[in-house]
């Protein structure tokens, strides 16, 4: 069955393996991280606190913001998490 979302941002469903029939028309989590690490770049931050809901897109997304800032400058970018 193909599935169409107007809303789904977890970057667990661009994974075509698993789901190979659901697409999306708006962007991945995983873009929104991106931009959010240069953003925090740009500004010159070396120090970022990420205050998030106990969700499933929360939670996920905090962990994504870490894990993309460590691979972008191994560890220009240090980061606290506190669940909200």
């Amino acid at each position: 069955m193909l599935a169409v979302s107007f809303f789904s941002t977890s970057p667990e469903l661009s994974n075509k393996q698993r789901f190979e029939y659901f697409f999306r028309t708006i962007p991945s989590d995983h873009y929104q991280v991106k931009v959010m690490v240069e953003i925090i770049r740009r500004f010159g931050w070396s120090y970022v606190s990420i205050l998030y809901e106990e969700s499933n897109y929360g939670i996920k997304l905090a962990n994504a913001l870490v894990v993309l800032s460590q691979i972008i400058e191994d560890g220009e970018i240090e980061v606290r998490i506190s669940v909200g």
